[in-house]
């Protein structure tokens, strides 16, 4: 079984169109005995800007990150800014021996770690020849 990656979609069902500041992170799909694991790069994001959400067999992993300057008044003059807020969202059909109800994430030092859990019937097991 294989992750399906689709392109981000809108409750319309049509393509959503990349704007000025929209990031694709890079993800990383790994599949073990019990579960699939995912890690997704998402440096200098808050974890409560952070979204992963199933429905329908669809993972779907949405961020935003807004970028204040430290010490940032009016008297200040900036003689280069190229870091810029951005925001994603990553969707993924999940194979269908998965427990969606299992999916867990955690967040540690700018990348987020998403376990997906295989259902009992998807994971390998050892029959006895009688």
């Amino acid at each position: 079984m294989t992750f399906v990656k689709f392109a981000p979609r809108t409750t319309d069902n049509s393509v959503v169109n990349r704007k000025v500041g929209d990031w694709i992170p890079p993800v990383d799909i790994l599949e073990g005995k019990e579960e699939y694991m995912l890690y997704l790069d998402a440096p200098g994001f808050d974890k409560d800007k952070l979204s992963v959400t199933v429905k329908d067999g669809v993972l779907s992993v949405a961020g935003e990150r807004t970028l204040t300057q430290p010490g940032e008044t009016d008297s200040k003059y900036f003689h280069s800014f190229e870091r810029t807020g951005s925001r994603f969202l990553r969707t993924f059909r999940l194979p269908r021996h998965t427990n969606s109800d299992g999916v867990a994430g955690e967040y540690e030092n700018g990348v987020l770690a998403i376990t997906v859990p295989k259902q009992e019937e998807a994971k390998p097991h050892t029959i006895t020849i009688k």
